[in-house]
């Protein structure tokens, strides 16, 4: 498997941005794999799951119910 690890910006950081702020941190360090890109992952649903880590797995099935739903 391969992953990457992906760091949400906020949708006022540009291209520009970020060009400069690696060129400051490439003094300090070797950032030569950072890339800036847009990902669309399509729809998604989050819960903030208040409880026991016990209780966690019905809120996972009530949150794919939702999903089916829609």
């Amino acid at each position: 498997m391969n992953f990457i690890s992906i760091i949400r910006l906020p949708d006022f950081v540009t291209k520009k941005d970020f060009d400069w702020a690696i060129s400051e941190a490439k003094k300090k360090q070797d950032f030569s794999k950072v890339e800036f890109f847009t990902y669309d992952e399509g729809a998604c649903v989050q819960c903030m799951h208040i409880g026991s880590y016990d209780n966690e797995p019905a809120t996972v099935e009530d949150m794919h119910k939702f999903v089916m739903d829609q």
